[in-house]
């Protein structure tokens, strides 16, 4: 994977899923990402909460709008919101096509407070805060094969 400066965004959204198909949903999502995201250059983030999706995508600005497109348009969420766009920005998850957390209960409560955030101090520190932890993941993630690829 490239490491030149990319586009980063990070997304949260609300789970369409009824919770017996949410963990074959989540599988079939990450197959075709980690594939697609191969292709176009992209590595990224994927977390899985009980209620709440937040995914952070780094790459190429015209391979991230196209997956943003298929993204908003995908019927297992609802209520997508973009919460951070930076250009030419280095990789957070250089190599990776897309790491994976799920069933992450915790992350639900970091994840829900940014659709009810106003832009503004708040918004930008929580924020901060699932960015963060997203990073910190990556970083102790790599070292486990089933959360990487």
């Amino acid at each position: 994977m490239t490491s030149n400066l990319v586009t980063s965004l990070i997304y949260v959204s609300r789970k369409t899923l009824p919770a017996p198909k949410n963990a074959e949903a989540v599988n079939d999502i990450l197959l075709v990402s980690r594939q697609r995201n191969k292709s176009l250059q992209v590595t990224g983030a994927l977390f899985s909460a009980s209620s709440t999706f937040a995914q952070f995508i780094e790459g190429p600005k015209p391979a991230i709008d196209q997956l943003m497109e298929s993204i908003t348009r995908d019927a297992r969420h609802r209520d997508v919101k973009v919460v951070s766009v930076k250009d030419d920005v280095p990789r957070k998850f250089p190599d990776w096509t897309m790491a994976y957390s799920g069933d992450e209960h915790y992350m639900d409560r970091h994840i829900s407070r940014l659709f009810e955030a106003l832009p503004g101090g708040l918004f930008k520190e929580q924020l901060g805060q699932l960015e963060a932890l997203m990073v910190e993941f990556g970083k102790r993630a790599a070292t486990d094969p089933a959360r990487r690829s």
